[in-house]
């Protein structure tokens, strides 16, 4: 029962970063690989409140949001200007700064050994805490569905397809195609800091290597395999590679094994974003 729990947690948390990633790959065609960076500046404003203050998840979810959405903003403006291969060295290179701040700043994060004993501020027994973060998870998901629902009701989305189709006939008709692709940003950042935030409490424990650029490799995977902005195509994708390694080991893989093919499945994924996006 509790393994159950703790992959529908996985897939809870998962699915909501791929779909974090749909709104900067599926609408604006960037191959951004700097996704589990801002998953990870959440997880961190997490565990720092709750270490400092002990503040419960109900409490760390909009700062942890926030913080990762304005910092992306700061640091990432880049790449919501220029061409899309600028784009693509600009979110590594954010990737790589984010990664190396965490594990440098070690008075603050306490960099390669992580932080640990981040509290829930859920009184209950290991199956209860469980519950209350898949529920948590659930609720943080389908508000993301629901920011999608309430995107396709306005004009962002078409703007960010013109955008990315043919720029200078958005800027012909007036669209700041810099402001579009910073919103964007902005709000794919802040889903991922948000989910970031979910990860800390339930995992206790965190470190830099978690958020490193196999893990936003893995997001981008799953954006493009369910053809982002596709909600169910994302959320199926997302239920299928979670659900790949349990399938592995099944077979009697190893976890070494299992480990290296799904990597090796990543890094042809990768290959094949790489030409989507170029058609």
């Amino acid at each position: 029962m509790d393994y159950a729990l703790h992959i529908a947690v996985l897939i809870m948390i998962w699915s909501t970063l791929a779909l974090s990633q749909g709104l900067l790959t599926g609408y604006l065609g960037v191959l951004a690989v700097h996704q589990a960076a801002a998953w990870g500046v959440g997880a961190y404003t997490a565990a720092l409140l709750s270490r400092l203050w002990h503040l419960p998840l109900g409490l760390t979810a909009i700062p942890g949001a926030l913080a990762a959405g304005v910092l992306m903003l700061a640091i990432g403006g880049v790449v919501a200007a220029g061409r899309r291969d600028d784009q693509v060295i600009a979110s590594l290179c954010i990737q790589i700064l984010v990664i190396e701040s965490l594990l440098n700043f070690t008075g603050l994060t306490g960099g390669s050994f992580g932080i640990s004993g981040i509290e829930l501020g859920f009184a209950g027994g290991q199956r209860e805490r469980m519950y209350a973060v898949l529920i948590a998870g659930a609720v943080l998901l389908v508000a993301t569905l629901g920011l999608y629902a309430a995107l396709r009701r306005t004009r962002l989305p078409q703007e960010w397809v013109l955008v990315r189709d043919y720029r200078p006939a958005a800027e012909a008709v007036g669209i700041d195609a810099g402001a579009a692709r910073a919103t964007a940003l902005f709000l794919s950042a802040a889903i991922a800091g948000a989910s970031g935030t979910l990860f800390a409490h339930y995992a206790t424990f965190i470190e830099p290597q978690t958020f490193g650029l196999a893990e936003s490799v893995a997001i981008l995977s799953i954006a493009v395999i369910g053809r982002a902005p596709s909600t169910w195509g994302v959320l199926l994708a997302a239920l299928v590679i979670v659900l790949m390694p349990e399938a592995l080991r099944a077979l009697g893989l190893s976890g070494e094994l299992t480990a290296n093919i799904r990597q090796a499945l990543f890094g042809v994924l990768l290959v094949s974003a790489i030409f989507w996006l170029r058609r």
